[in-house]
């Protein structure tokens, strides 16, 4: 941070307590301090603020800006990074543990069937790698697998209905706090831990049908 602002001209104090004690600036102030050159409101404000500016590139070229009437180009995200836009969305991730887990399930319950616990392994992997970029909390990560050991349980020895309830609260608690940020957007919602609790894969038992016929129906 150092070399760079003052590389620009820039206020290399206040810079490095931007770093050193994540300070944070208003606009307004960081135009002040000189750790930036312009506010604007838009492209176009900005161009017509910087037109005809001259500046040193870091091999000491000196450039002037021509930017009114000249084509702006966006440049759009590449489909490695549309990809993995999309993998780090923590509700996909937390889809992505899900089905795999559930797959992995049913490879164990039908041994050699090939595609479950291929499809497990494969969303395991991609999740693992998401929740790898992703501020994760491993505690709530056990937090889900505990859930998902209760829910076999459950399914397995036709346990109690402790079994669901506990399931339930790990899932709820893992889901809320899998994500380790401020930000709402990135975290995983509770309407998608319960979309999973409650998909046919894990909650999937029919009432006690050990009765007559008659009582079945």
């Amino acid at each position: 941070m150092r070399s760079v602002a003052s590389k620009r001209g820039r206020n290399v104090e206040a810079a490095e307590s931007a770093v050193l004690e994540s300070k944070a600036f208003t606009e307004q102030e960081a135009l002040s301090q000189h750790l930036i050159d312009y506010v604007a409101s838009s492209e176009e404000d900005l161009f017509r603020q910087m037109e005809g500016k001259s500046f040193k590139r870091f091999n000491g070229q000196e450039v002037t800006l021509k930017l009114l009437g000249q084509t702006t180009v966006p440049f759009g995200m590449t489909l490695k990074e549309r990809i993995l836009d999309y993998l780090m969305d923590p509700n996909v991730s937390f889809i992505l543990l899900a089905i795999g887990a559930l797959a992995l399930y049913a490879e164990f319950n039908h041994p050699g069937a090939v595609i479950p616990g291929t499809v497990g392994v494969v969303f395991i992997l991609l999740a693992a790698f998401a929740l790898n970029l992703l501020p994760t909390r491993f505690a709530a990560l056990v937090l889900i697998l505990g859930a998902f050991a209760l829910f076999a349980a459950e399914a397995k020895f036709a346990a109690t209905e402790c079994s669901r309830s506990g399931g339930i609260t790990l899932l709820a608690l893992g889901d809320c706090f899998l994500v380790d940020s401020p930000i709402p957007e990135m975290r995983v919602h509770l309407l998608t831990a319960l979309a999973v609790k409650y998909s046919p894969g894990i909650d999937h038992r029919l009432p006690d049908d050990t009765g007559s016929q008659g009582e079945a129906k």
